[in-house]
């Protein structure tokens, strides 16, 4: 026997925001955004009595429709007994009365999303009694009987909604949804470290055979930006992925107790034109979300980098530039994410007429990728990279624009 063939009539069916009196709601159409509605349901098994019913009976009777025809909503709608991650209007608008309860009233908190951009929509509550038929709050209500097993009585009639307009999702990856302050777009606008750091060189023969010297015309420069959600939302999961590429010569700050950088890029950046310094290679190194970034100390003499001569016999050479207590700040929040360079030029008075390149170490730059979720479940993929242009030398490139300043 159903607790539903007690069924004599059902006197409250109303549909209310539980966090708010107002009769409209905004949220984003993103499937993952929630706002939570009250279920007011009154079913009673007599004049006096009301039919105890649990809360998995009602909502497994419960439906939404359309206010203007009673017509069920699209599956476009989703709802549900269970929170998810992003409760929450963007905002409500317009104020309603508060409802009065009856001892043995239910009263349901569900969490209704949607999965698409939909303009305002009315929406009522229905609900079907098996063995009984339909009620609604719609415009015009259904033609059940409100009586036992719907055979007698008059219509149930409460004409009555709630107003929700779901938003087009925001995607983080598409650079017109993002902000980003306090960016540099050349090296001078970074912040200078040194111009006179020491940069080692030597070869792959013997001191008494080859050649040595210390050029004092390294430079190594920092600075950090932020990238915010251009609504002000906040970032409450921010995933950063992929692998970090380790730095050999530099003890790099640490994340998570991982080594490495989230970036490594360098590039020749030796312009013929100039005579001096008439080798140069710049290197950017990229810290992500991190309170402290930079490099702690050198090992094996710092940095390398190396070119060949061929003139007089084979010879390999590299320069090397150390780095210590190079190590900075950032402010870590739910607001933004921080994005921090530190970047170091290798300068020699020294020639030996090939391209010089990086050695040791990885000069394949993989553009780093960071997953966000703001406070509303709107998603993206933001991508970061550094710019191989000798025209814009230490600049980030961010959903595939570059950062102007």
């Amino acid at each position: 026997m159903s607790i539903w063939d007690q069924f004599y009539q059902l006197n409250v069916l109303e549909i209310d925001f539980k966090d708010s009196l107002s009769t409209s709601a905004v949220i984003y159409g993103n499937g993952r955004n929630q706002v939570a509605i009250s279920i007011h349901v009154r079913v009673m098994s007599s004049v006096t009595t009301v039919l105890p019913l649990t809360d998995q009976e009602i909502f497994d009777a419960i439906y939404l429709c359309n206010y203007r025809d009673g017509s069920r909503l699209s599956s476009d709608w989703q709802l549900s007994k269970t929170p998810g991650d992003y409760v929450g209007a963007v905002n409500y608008l317009s104020a309603n009365s508060a409802d009065s309860l009856t001892p043995g009233d239910n009263f349901l908190t569900c969490y209704l999303s949607c999965g698409k951009a939909i303009p305002s929509t009315l929406i009522s509550l229905g609900i079907d009694i098996p063995g009984v038929g339909k009620f609604d709050t719609s415009e015009h209500g259904t033609t059940t009987l409100n009586g036992p097993g719907g055979g007698s009585g008059s219509v149930f009639k409460n004409p009555q909604n709630i107003t929700i307009s779901s938003l087009e999702p925001i995607d983080y990856g598409v650079s017109s949804n993002i902000v980003i302050s306090d960016g540099w777009s050349r090296l001078e606008q970074m912040n200078l470290l040194s111009d006179k750091l020491p940069v080692n060189l030597s070869s792959d023969h013997s001191p008494a055979d080859g050649s040595e010297a210390v050029f004092n015309k390294g430079k190594a420069y920092y600075r950090s930006l932020r990238i915010s959600s251009k609504e002000g939302w906040p970032f409450v999961l921010k995933i950063i992925n992929g692998n970090r590429t380790p730095v050999p010569g530099y003890n790099v700050v640490t994340r998570s107790g991982q080594s490495g950088v989230d970036i490594l890029c360098g590039f020749n950046t030796r312009d013929d034109k100039l005579p001096a310094p008439v080798q140069v290679y710049d290197t950017s190194m990229v810290f992500i979300d991190m309170s402290e970034f930079g490099v702690r100390s050198s090992t094996s003499g710092g940095l390398a980098i190396f070119g060949k001569n061929s003139q007089y016999r084979p010879t390999e050479w590299t320069l090397k530039l150390p780095l210590s207590n190079a190590v900075f700040n950032t402010t870590i929040d739910r607001s933004s994410i921080a994005i921090a360079m530190l970047h170091v030029r290798h300068c020699a008075y020294f020639y030996t007429g090939e391209t010089w390149g990086s050695k040791g170490w990885n000069n394949s730059p993989i553009p780093a990728h960071i997953s966000v979720f703001d406070q509303f479940g709107n998603s993206g993929i933001i991508s970061i990279s550094v710019s191989e242009n000798k025209d814009e030398i230490g600049r980030l490139i961010i959903n595939g624009v570059s950062v102007a300043s």
